[in-house]
């Protein structure tokens, strides 16, 4: 399966935008999720579904991110707590295809 912006509405069941403007930025988000996943973990040629799966995970994490750019979410009686960079689950998904090279 080949990633991109519909794959990951798709999924992350977000609609896919219908201004040119922001279906290029979801476009870019595809992208540099794709590239640094495959650049910083060893991904198969082509990727496994678990690694596809992680690639789509982590771009709807940071589609829905852009409104929280600094990372930080805000519960009314609990506080704000800070997301991590990269998905918890995109971690272990890919947990066995870390490159430590």
């Amino acid at each position: 399966m080949l990633i991109t912006a519909a794959t990951c509405a798709q999924w992350g069941k977000f609609p896919i935008p219908t201004d040119p403007d922001e279906l290029a930025l979801l476009d870019r988000v595809v992208a540099a999720v794709v590239e640094h996943i495959t650049t910083h973990y060893m991904i198969d040629d082509p990727a496994t579904d678990t690694q596809e799966q992680a690639m789509l995970l982590q771009v709807s994490r940071l589609w829905r991110r852009r409104d929280n750019p600094d990372g930080m979410v805000a519960f009314e009686d609990l506080g704000a707590m800070r997301l991590s960079r990269v998905d918890p689950d995109v971690k272990v998904m890919l947990s066995e295809q870390v490159n430590f090279a």
